[in-house]
């Protein structure tokens, strides 16, 4: 099953071969009983908190995700409050543009990261 994993993140994903290779190595991705790809990008406690998409394209920072279009996950004050700079990236979409709007009238210190195409995943594609 991992090698279908494997084999979609680098062929349909576009997530380089190296990086998807170190991830199983380190067991931050692995693939589930139905062949769904597993991430797990862990905050300093080791909670599962990450988004891998970002992390290909921006190594040096701190990807984490919402768990979906969600606005205002329960810990994003605590994060705002411990850092200068947060963005949020949701999709390129209604519904990523209307929960970027609703998480900066929420909290107006985070800055808007827009992908250039739908989504991360297709940002990563798109590069040679």
């Amino acid at each position: 099953m991992l090698w279908r994993v494997q084999r979609y993140l680098v062929a349909q994903r576009g997530i380089a071969a190296g990086l998807v290779d170190s991830l199983i190595r380190s067991g931050t991705l692995y693939a589930d009983a139905r062949a769904n790809a597993v991430f797990l990008l862990s905050g300093t406690d080791g909670a599962p908190v990450g988004a891998i998409s970002c992390f290909a394209l921006a190594p040096g920072r701190r990807c984490i995700s919402t768990a979906g279009a969600r606005p205002n996950p329960p810990w994003l004050g605590e994060l705002i409050a411990q850092t200068s700079a947060v963005f949020c990236g949701f999709d390129a979409d209604a519904t990523g543009d209307r929960m970027a709007s609703e998480m900066i009238a929420l909290h107006p210190s985070v800055k808007r990261l827009r992908p250039t195409h739908h989504d991360w995943n297709d940002v990563l594609r798109s590069q040679p």
